[in-house]
């Protein structure tokens, strides 16, 4: 008799710490991030206008590797709590392209890092494929891993762009990113 109401009270105390976690917590599992040299790291320049619905801000990078990749931000595209990224490529990329955001977090003392998810495009498939975070998954910033099929087909990270902005300056925004061009 006491050996199942420990038992039972020990699922009781598994059920209520899964509920009480973050829903993109529990199924992680550590992970490497993509080691990026200062060579190959994308930076936006911080937008410091008034964000208006239909102000859509661009910049296009020439990437060492013969990419080119277009980088659109528009505010208010999906709601305050969240920011939501995604990624398309152009009609003449047809090689495999993938978009990956990992996260720093804190784990008993000690810093892990995590793959939180994953998107690709590949052939005929041109996207849009969207990656959609909450505001309270950013505390330690997020680093997006650029992607492409290199010799052999081997799925390669080429380029990281690093997210330590505050709340205001990306919640609410969709920040697309279109591989325009590829070697």
């Amino acid at each position: 008799m006491k050996a199942t109401l420990t038992i039972a009270r020990l699922m009781m105390i598994a059920v209520v710490t899964c509920l009480t976690l973050p829903p993109t917590i529990h199924a992680q599992r550590e992970e490497r991030m993509p080691p990026f040299t200062q060579e190959n790291m994308i930076y936006l320049n911080r937008y410091t206008g008034e964000w208006s619905r239909g102000n859509i801000t661009t910049q296009r990078f020439r990437l060492s590797d013969g990419d080119d990749i277009i980088v659109s931000r528009q505010p208010n595209a999906v709601p305050r709590d969240s920011v939501e990224f995604v990624l398309e490529t152009g009609p003449r990329v047809t090689w495999w392209k993938g978009l990956s955001l990992y996260k720093n977090d804190l784990r008993n003392g000690k810093v892990v890092t995590f793959k939180l998810d994953h998107v690709q495009t590949q052939d005929n498939d041109h996207g849009p494929k969207t990656l959609r975070l909450r505001m309270d998954q950013l505390p330690w910033g997020v680093v997006i891993s650029f992607e492409k099929a290199k010799a052999f087909g081997a799925h390669t990270p080429m380029y990281g762009l690093h997210f330590f902005e505050t709340d205001d300056d990306i919640a609410g925004q969709r920040i697309t990113f279109r591989w325009e061009k590829d070697r």
